[in-house]
């Protein structure tokens, strides 16, 4: 690998590390019961009588620098108040499990929350860490992590996907691996995620990818600049993985204006560009229910003119007050998006959640909503 500045590496990683802490998606959307990742942590007290967290909608991600989840109409629940965050959850019986940071001697660690339990993967061994996705079958708990180490010429990210605490390698031929999202299937497990390669001076190329029990499938491999942000495995085990393709580079790196960013959603493999209508796109998130596919992402040639959109089996549903999509959930004929909203009069841009393009919840807050998840 060629030569890189450490201070071009370094607000690179830091970069891709927040947008996965999102922070990214994608990065990963929330856990469905097709699998598709997403975040959890405790949400209180739990109902004896269910056996079950409360009915409602569930919201997690980061609140004044602090890993949250929200019940919408109820009190925010604080993880951690050490500038933490919250990256995705999902639930298992009467217990949610949410994956972030925390803050231990200095350093960022990766780790999660069973229910107000935290358990920590990393302990600051490496410059900083984060976990970015989770999934729960059984008695079993897996999730991804990126750990960054640094020195004063060199810069690495190594991504690894835990299983009760005991983290594995994913391997990439490049020194920074990124993990966004997992999903547990029968006695196989699926990790989206991208890998940075080629990297001298502002050239670089971002190679989106799944793994699969730790085997390595590259979804690009040209000179491009994709990622994928989140997975979703069906029950016949086709595999959906969501991101997008930045078009050629051009000299030192610059995105060719005439090859701009898509959404991309690919199927075993094999990629299909999402209509935007409005420009460049990005997927963020996926769900599956039944035979619909559901996919969160942005649209829009400008932060000015963005959109959170959704598709629903590749047709375009736009969020006008929305600025951009983080996370996707359906109950019956519900489709829950969170994102940015559009403050009026403004430039501030505000963590809101929407019902079927209605908003339900925003937060007047410096904070970011993850993932959403539907307790019946």
């Amino acid at each position: 690998m060629k030569a890189y500045s450490y201070l071009t590496i370094i607000g690179l990683l830091s970069a891709c590390l927040l947008s996965c802490k999102k922070d990214s998606k994608p990065k990963t959307g929330t856990t469905s019961t097709t699998g598709t990742t997403g975040k959890t942590d405790t949400i209180g007290k739990v109902d004896t009588v269910r056996n079950a967290p409360p009915a409602g909608v569930y919201l997690v991600g980061t609140i004044a620098y602090n890993a949250t989840i929200w019940r919408v109409g109820a009190v925010p629940i604080t993880l951690s108040a050490k500038n933490s965050g919250a990256a995705a959850f999902t639930t298992q019986g009467k217990d949610i499990y949410t994956a972030g940071y925390d803050f231990l001697d200095g350093k960022t660690i990766a780790c999660y929350w069973k229910n107000n339990n935290i358990i920590r993967l990393t302990f600051g061994g490496e410059s900083s860490a984060s976990a970015t996705a989770i999934a729960v079958q059984g008695n079993d708990v897996y999730v991804t992590a990126g750990l960054i180490n640094a020195t004063e010429y060199t810069v690495a990210q190594i991504a690894y996907c835990y299983k009760n605490g005991v983290g594995t390698v994913l391997p990439s031929p490049a020194n920074y691996t990124y993990a966004t999202g997992v999903v547990v299937k029968g006695n196989d497990v699926y990790v989206s995620g991208y890998y940075i390669n080629s990297v001298t001076g502002e050239d670089y190329y971002v190679h989106a990818c799944y793994w699969k029990n730790g085997v390595l499938n590259i979804l690009d491999s040209t000179e491009n600049r994709s990622t994928a942000n989140g997975i979703a495995v069906t029950n016949n085990s086709d595999v959906y993985v969501v991101g997008s393709n930045l078009g050629s580079p051009n000299f030192r790196g610059k995105n060719n204006t005439n090859d701009p960013q898509r959404a991309v959603c690919w199927k075993n493999g094999t990629p299909a560009t999402l209509p935007t209508n409005l420009g460049p796109g990005s997927a963020a998130a996926i769900t599956i229910k039944g035979n619909d596919v559901y996919i969160a992402g942005t649209a829009g040639r400008s932060s000015d003119t963005t959109n959170a959109v959704y598709w629903k089996n590749g047709s375009l549903i736009v969020i006008p007050d929305a600025k951009n999509a983080s996370a996707i959930a359906v109950s019956g004929n519900d489709v829950y998006v969170t994102g940015g909203k559009q403050v009026t009069g403004t430039t501030d841009v505000y963590p809101g959640c929407w019902k079927n393009g209605a908003v339900i919840s925003v937060q007047a807050y410096s904070s970011f909503y993850n993932g959403v998840m539907i307790i019946p």
